[in-house]
């Protein structure tokens, strides 16, 4: 205690900060129940900037290109979202 004294610090200062933590943290676990509970398509990470069909037609363009550059270039995706995509799909079995 007298460390804290010293210091000007109030001993209940962080248990305050404490339970307004726990307080977020609770209400926003409170939120993520409900939002999965009433739209079972509730995402908790970013949206996907590809949807399937985009990916479809890359990989349909991927047939007639003769490079991976070109067609990101053509089709406006980056090489490193083009290899998650065609990477992504493999893992799914999908044929490429």
């Amino acid at each position: 205690m007298k460390v804290l004294r010293q210091t000007g610090t109030n001993s209940c200062s962080c248990g305050g900060q404490q339970l307004e933590h726990d307080m977020i943290i609770q209400r926003t676990q409170e939120d993520k129940a409900v939002a999965r509970a009433t739209d079972p398509d509730s995402r908790e990470n970013r949206p996907l900037k590809f949807d399937t069909e985009q990916l479809d037609y890359t990989m349909a363009l991927l047939r007639t290109v003769p490079t991976h550059r070109s067609l990101s270039w053509l089709v406006s995706v980056s090489l490193h979202s083009f290899g998650q995509g065609t990477g992504e799909r493999k893992n799914k079995g999908v044929a490429l």
